[in-house]
């Protein structure tokens, strides 16, 4: 590549990176206008349990420890909501720059990967939001106070932890697009998938046992949806030919 190809180059990348800067911008300037709609859907799953739990009873509610912690976690919250709700026009961007220099197969792959991606997230973190979070939230408040520690969480603790888990089951939930790229570059195959299950399970066991409270339902909340994920990938992955074989 020249130098005036380069500097071409270079001059699209700083527009796409400033209008994509702009884009988080604005989202999130909107987003902190919202930002009480935004706590109360947080908050949600804590007032869930605590109505038929001790929390209200006792009348202990979040905590905030210091004067602008409130503020600060709003803007903190509205740049996270900001830059989820323009991820698909950074995805353009981000598609737009590359789409160029990649293959016709390369293209046509591309946009639903990344599509599938964000469907998968979005699935994970409702299926976290409603499923995950209230039995969570309930184990760590009942284990507290069968030790004789009455909880009073943080609010910044608090939203920290949702964010988190969320995050997390979003993330969990690409297991299928992982082992699709795998498979397409050759790395693994159907077969490998189906000979390796019980190993599968046994990680995916001790994942579940490890991320999560350690009672029976939290582990099945886990394990369930990524057992079903693997199991999801064995059949996607005998769709994909590798794009380089390995001789045998």
């Amino acid at each position: 590549m020249d130098p005036q190809q380069l500097s071409t180059h270079l001059e699209e990348l700083r527009r796409r990176v400033f209008r994509g800067f702009i884009a988080v911008a604005i989202a999130t300037i909107a987003a902190f206008a919202f930002a009480p709609l935004l706590f109360r859907w947080l908050l949600r799953p804590y007032h869930t349990f605590a109505r038929v739990g001790t929390a209200m009873e006792d009348g202990v509610m979040l905590q905030t420890l210091q004067p602008a912690e409130t503020l600060k976690m709003s803007v903190q919250l509205a740049l996270v909501v900001g830059i989820g709700v323009v991820l698909p026009y950074l995805l353009y961007e981000t598609w737009s720059f590359v789409r160029p220099g990649l293959t016709t197969k390369e293209r046509r792959w591309l946009a639903p990967v990344l599509g599938g991606g964000t469907l998968l997230f979005c699935i994970g973190v409702i299926f976290a939001y409603y499923a995950v979070l209230p039995v969570a939230l309930h184990f760590f408040w009942d284990y507290s106070l069968r030790l004789g520690i009455t909880p009073a969480w943080s609010a910044a603790y608090y939203i920290g932890f949702v964010l988190s888990t969320l995050g997390a089951f979003g993330l969990a939930f690409e297991l299928p697009l992982v082992m699709l790229l795998l498979a397409a570059v050759g790395l693994i195959t159907s077969a490998t998938l189906r000979s390796k299950r019980r190993y599968a399970y046994f990680i995916i066991a001790m994942l579940a046992a490890l991320l999560t409270p350690p009672d029976a339902l939290s582990m099945v909340l886990m394990g369930i949806p990524l057992i079903g994920l693997y199991e999801l990938s064995v059949q996607l992955t005998r769709m994909v030919k590798p794009r380089s074989a390995t001789p045998p």
